[in-house]
């Protein structure tokens, strides 16, 4: 709550700077969030902050976070860390294990998640807005947190974002603005903020690593390692249902069932390397168009390196090297020699 709610039975509340300081454990008793932070309600005219506007949650001790203990079930509202309709949160420096979710963002803009750990839950990080952009949510960073045997349900993932729309860059600083869909105004997706991830090291998850349902974002220097399948470049995005316009670079995937598959279009995929799936590298479905492929490397890939399904054209791509890869490094795209 804006005045720390129960804050003050596990650590204590900074009025200041809208913090709860974690000192103590916490451990849920049947099926339950650990912490929650309720819809932010703004004064009549939208003047000021709202009153769940801009909390966070941090352990006080950043060499011994605060753990967050669960029983594994449960529906998505019971989550570690549960933020629902507010604005500008921060979760920072915690551990959450054994829950149907370890962070579930759901209808919150603005939101930062860093530095956490999160182990042996169904779904990560699950962050979530309703709309079809750019009629959706924006302003999401996600960086250097470490999620372990989590997306661990079917369909589930690691790192699942879903109906958000960035702005087409890297920055993990997000501006302030003010959310005024639920009075009519356009939401804000309209005039999109950073939608980044960044930093993550994803290991061991029986699920997706990392899906990206969304237009403009960022995914840039994660680690996915020994997943079923890392990263899913799948969702709404635009009205033709893709996501389109993101930017997925310098990340480093190896040995999971599959690579990275890709639905949408217009994307720019730079200098990532995908190695030792027991599938593809890459794999361009036939809806995928128009995509900037330079610098990626798929190397010693159970199937293919590059494959790129029947009806995937317009692709420029370029610097791209593929090597001992059993089916064959490039299917479906004609690469001419050099020279």
């Amino acid at each position: 709550s804006p005045t720390g709610g129960d804050c003050t039975q596990v650590g204590f509340w900074d009025a200041e700077n809208k913090q709860c300081l974690l000192t103590a454990d916490i451990a849920t008793s049947g099926n339950t969030a650990g912490i929650k932070i309720g819809q932010s309600i703004w004064p009549a005219g939208y003047q000021g902050e709202g009153t769940t506007q801009s909390i966070t949650i941090k352990s006080v001790d950043p060499y011994q976070p605060a753990t967050i203990t669960g029983n594994g079930g449960g529906d998505m509202s019971d989550a570690g860390v549960y933020l629902y309709k507010t604005t500008f949160p921060t979760i920072y420096n915690l551990v959450i294990k054994d829950f149907k979710v370890g962070i579930n963002s759901h209808q919150t803009n603005g939101v930062t998640i860093t530095e956490n750990t999160i182990k042996d839950s169904d779904y990560g990080m699950y962050v979530y807005d309703t709309g079809t952009c750019p009629n959706c949510g924006s302003g999401v960073v996600i960086t250097d947190n470490t999620i372990e045997n989590s997306g661990s349900y079917t369909g589930s993932s690691s790192i699942h974002i879903t109906n958000f729309q960035g702005d087409g860059t890297c920055n993990t600083t997000i501006p302030y603005f003010l959310d005024l869909s639920e009075i009519g105004q356009p939401p804000p997706g309209n005039n999109p903020t950073p939608v980044t991830i960044k930093g993550n090291t994803i290991t061991d998850g029986s699920g997706w690593g990392i899906t990206l349902d969304t237009a403009g974002a960022c995914l840039d220097s994660n680690t996915i390692i020994n997943s079923v399948s890392a990263m899913n470049i799948s969702g709404p995005g635009y009205s033709n249902a893709q996501s389109n316009n993101n930017i997925i670079s310098n990340n480093a995937i190896t040995d999971n069932v599959s690579g990275i598959s890709i639905v949408g279009s217009g994307n720019t995929f730079d200098s990532n390397v995908s190695h030792g799936s027991q599938q593809f590298g890459f794999k361009f479905d036939s809806r995928s168009q128009n995509n900037i492929i330079t610098d990626n490397v798929a190397d010693n890939n159970a199937q293919h390196g590059f494959k790129f399904e029947t009806d995937s054209t317009g692709h420029l791509f370029t610097g791209n090297t593929a090597t001992g890869n059993s089916l064959g490094d490039f299917e479906g795209i004609t690469i001419l020699p050099t020279g």
